[in-house]
């Protein structure tokens, strides 16, 4: 029988980086003060993903869209990291939370508390994503960046792509 410290080990097993607050202090204020995409940012996101991916985007709350727009610039715009770059938090629409709550369950997840209902849902949006992305017929890159970041690259993708989109991603 699994118990809740079973699931914090394993929790904190996966658990590829140090959430430092640094880190959660940058990604509160970033998300609190998120603008917008303007028109022409939205088009380009328009123009970068399918008709299917570009529903899904906008979906996304203000600041995820803004986020995957900076990373998506941040990590070159090139057509074989733009899919995972602005899709790469899409798991994050099934769990709607603020940025405090974001900070909260980050944090309680990196010290290996086990998490419950939207809390649970927002630590597992990667795999949730990578689901939503498979659906709708995502490249594999794709799949595999917002299944497994921020974590270490799978075998047979990019290790140059992963590396570039990680960075991108971690401001």
């Amino acid at each position: 029988m699994r118990t809740h410290s079973d699931e914090a080990v394993n929790l904190v097993a996966r658990i590829d980086r140090t959430i430092t607050m640094p880190h959660l202090i940058r990604r509160f204020f970033g998300h609190i003060r998120a603008r917008s995409l303007t028109e022409s940012e939205a088009e380009t996101v328009r123009k970068c993903l399918s008709d299917a991916m570009a529903k899904l985007f906008f979906t996304m709350v203000p600041a995820d869209q803004r986020h995957a727009f900076d990373v998506y610039q941040r990590s070159g715009s090139e057509s074989t990291t733009s899919t995972a770059a602005l899709m790469h938090d899409i798991g994050k629409t099934v769990a709607p939370a603020g940025a405090f709550a974001r900070s909260l369950a980050t944090a309680a997840s990196a010290v290996g508390m086990p998490l419950r209902g939207s809390w649970a849902k927002y630590r597992d949006h990667g795999e949730i994503g990578a689901k939503m992305l498979e659906e709708v017929g995502a490249d594999s890159f794709a799949v595999a960046f917002t299944r497994g970041h921020p974590g270490k690259p799978p075998v047979g993708v990019s290790i140059e792509a992963w590396e570039r989109l990680a960075a991108a991603d971690d401001v």
